[in-house]
This record gives C-alpha cells, structure tokens and sequence, in this order.
C-alpha cells in the first residue's frame, strides 16, 4: 500500500512539474487519467535516465509521451548521445516507440535560447487565439527556431490549423507536426 501510494504521490509531482497539473488542463486531455498518468510516469522515469547518464546532456532534450509514444525534442553533440538517450527511453518501462527530433547543437547568434521561449510564447498564443483549437492538448517546443507541435487532438482538422499557426509567427524556421488524432 505504502509502494502504491508513493507511486501515485510521485505521479501527481510529475504532473504538476511537466505543466499538467491542472485541473483544467488533466480534464482537457483526450487521454483518460490513467493515461495521461502513466504518460506522466513515463517522462517522469526517462528524464531522469536522461540526467543520470554521463553521455546524454538531459537540459538539452525535452521528453513527451503520448499513449507510450516517446518524443525526444532538443539538441546533441553527438551521435552517441542520441543513441544512448533514444536507447535509455526505448528501455523505460512501458514505452512502445521512440521519435527522436533532435537538431545537432550549433551556435547561433539570430537564434538563441531567449529567442527558442518567445517562439514557443508567441505560438501557444496563436493556438489559444483559435477557438477551434484546443491549445492546452498541444505541446510546442522551438529548437534553433524550429518549432516542434506534438501532442493528441480530438479531430484531424485540427492539424493543419495547428501548423499554420506556427507557420505564421514570424523568425519561426520551420514547423514540424507530431500531432496526432486521438482514436478512444
């Protein structure tokens, strides 16, 4: 019972740390709460291979997980790194396929870290700013001004709405669509 208890406690903690904590956002999921749960939990377990491999540079990938489908968005130095992390995440319990996005890590003065969050600020506001798009389903990121959208939504329209909004903000690069239509 203790086991089942600190599981639950340390599933709850990931979700409020990930950004799903929300009554809101958990009841705006498509995914049931033992979904969104062991998703949380799954995140929750790679991240933390992520940061205690010596390989990997954990701050420089973002995980996701919808239904155990593992999404590693960020940068690598090198090719070991995306192998030792794409590896960590594929041995995590409860995964069932692993996506790599990743963009090897450069220097780049037009686009830097404070450039990638107002990317990410300006698109989410663009979602949210269609009432047709339920933006708390959708995930973005901004790697090198690359934006990356993931996440499960209710209909199939909804995905290229989602990309033109990103599309159109301006500095984005290029948009890359990891969203999927959520079958119950």
């Amino acid at each position: 019972m203790k086991r089942h208890f600190l599981v639950v406690l340390f599933v709850l903690a990931a979700l409020a740390l990930t950004g799903c904590g929300t009554a809101y956002r958990t009841s705006m999921d498509q995914r049931s709460f033992g979904q969104q749960k062991d998703d949380a939990l799954i995140e929750a377990t790679v991240k933390k291979e992520l940061v205690a491999d010596d390989t990997v540079k954990a701050l420089d990938i973002a995980v996701f997980s919808f239904l155990g489908k593992v999404y590693l968005v960020g940068e690598y130095e090198s090719v070991a790194q995306v192998d030792k992390a794409t590896a960590l995440a594929k041995a995590t319990e409860g995964v069932r396929t692993v996506i790599a996005s990743l963009l090897p890590k450069k220097d780049d003065p037009e686009c830097g870290w404070t450039d990638n969050v107002a990317l990410e600020a300006k698109v989410k506001t663009s979602l949210v700013g269609d009432e047709s798009i339920s933006a708390t389903n959708i995930e973005v990121e901004s790697v090198q001004c690359n934006v990356v959208l993931l996440g499960l939504v209710a209909y199939k329209e909804i995905i290229p709405k989602a990309v033109r909004h990103a599309k159109g903000v301006e500095s984005v690069r290029s948009v890359r669509s990891y969203l999927q239509v959520y079958n119950q």
